[in-house]
């Protein structure tokens, strides 16, 4: 038992704040998830989709927007509930079209981050096995964070 312990050792500290969720089974727990992460968080929310229709985010982000976090959105095809997002102070709608995108990145804070394989519709999160990887370790949000800057440089805001 103990030299299975040193095997297992690095393994817990590689992936030691990494939590997965597979939807549609873990949906609230996700959530819950989720709302705790922005609680904590340093007051920024990234979130980088193609399509965002999905009543759950909606709520997320303009709770988000109503604490006052700054909320980036980039969008390919910002139909339905992202217009209706920008009423709120706080947050920002940009478009990308340069090339398709596929999955989903919400970057909460400096600490967290979510990747998705699909676009934020609860269509594919409800009908679908979708497995979903959160991590709370800030040298993962830095790294997404770093990746998605020449995406946000390409993106132009909704309101110009």
């Amino acid at each position: 038992m103990i030299k299975l312990l040193g095997f297992l050792l690095p393994f817990t500290m590689l992936l030691g704040n990494e939590t997965f969720f597979l939807l549609p089974d873990d949906q609230s727990r996700m959530f819950a998830f989720l709302s705790e992460s922005l609680r904590k968080s340093d007051d920024s929310l990234l979130v980088a989709t193609p399509k965002l229709h999905h009543p759950e985010f909606k709520k997320l982000l303009s709770k988000a927007a109503r604490k006052g976090s700054c909320v980036t959105l980039i969008l390919s095809d910002p139909q339905g509930d992202p217009l209706s997002l920008i009423q709120y102070r706080g947050i920002d709608l940009f478009l990308y079209r340069a090339r398709p995108m596929e999955g989903s990145v919400l970057l909460i804070g400096e600490r967290g981050i979510c990747t998705f394989p699909v676009p934020l519709v609860s269509e594919a999160t409800e009908s679908e096995a979708v497995l979903v990887r959160c991590s709370e370790e800030p040298a993962s949000a830095a790294s997404a964070r770093k990746a998605l800057l020449p995406l946000l440089r390409r993106s132009r805001p909704y309101l110009e």
